[in-house]
């Protein structure tokens, strides 16, 4: 009975999320193009913006970390860039931050340690929206601000992983599998046309590394990752998984 249970709910979640992530991609394909689409055609562009001290400034990608020390401002002054400017580099549309979805929780906690359960259970959570139909569950720990349990659904269950950000290093716990550490910095030879979703046989550790190593391969990719690392850090993990 629990099996079944189980099952009809998964069942109806994904139904419910396909449903809305088709509501959400005709309404992005109808609206005129606005900034975050704009933005994104700097893909390939070394340069970019930076509000400073009131002052719009034109800087390369390899110049951002200083400046963003210094709480400069991705965009101009007048018209600075939203959170989502990065978004498009890895196939993500949408974001909707506490969404209520305590009608599932226990569905995505049910088989879960009870460490995990206490660390990380919620009726609400960040839910993530790809161009390709794929949606993506995000969990902030309790105790730890740069700890958060994703969650996909997979058609026979859920594919899970923490993701907790250190000084010098990403750690990814697949709860399946053992931990996996990635380097924060960048590789030398940074290629735009890398970033994607898994492929193959590839593994979720290499894809994340994959994309995590090239994200800085333009001006808006070392903005967002220097800036918000840790929303990067869960959007590709959540692309990854």
């Amino acid at each position: 009975m629990k099996k079944l249970i189980y099952y009809v709910s998964l069942g109806m979640l994904l139904i419910t999320f396909n449903s809305c992530e088709k509501e959400s991609l005709n309404v992005s394909s109808n609206s005129a193009p606005n900034k975050e689409v704009s933005s994104s055609k700097l893909s390939n562009d070394d340069n970019g913006n930076l509000c400073h001290n009131g002052v719009t400034i034109n800087v390369n990608k390899h110049s951002i970390k200083s400046h963003m020390s210094h709480d400069d401002i991705v965009g101009s002054c007048e018209e600075p860039l939203k959170d989502d400017f990065w978004f498009s580099k890895i196939g993500l549309s949408s974001v909707i931050r506490n969404k209520d979805n305590s009608q599932y929780t226990n569905l995505f906690f049910m088989d879960m340690e009870n460490s995990i359960r206490e660390e990380f259970e919620s009726i609400t959570s960040d839910e993530y929206l790809f161009h390709n139909k794929k949606i993506g569950f995000a969990f902030q720990s309790k105790l730890d601000s740069k700890r958060v349990l994703v969650i996909t659904p997979n058609g026979k269950g859920f594919n899970e992983v923490i993701i907790t950000e250190g000084n010098t290093n990403i750690e990814l716990r697949n709860l399946k599998e053992d931990f996996i550490i990635i380097p924060k910095d960048s590789s030398p030879v940074l290629r735009c046309s890398d970033l994607g979703p898994r492929s193959g046989d590839e593994t979720f550790g290499d894809c994340f590394s994959r994309n995590w190593n090239n994200f800085c391969c333009d001006f808006i990719g070392c903005a967002a990752q220097i800036g918000s690392g840790h929303a990067v850090a869960v959007g590709i993990g959540l692309a990854c998984l």
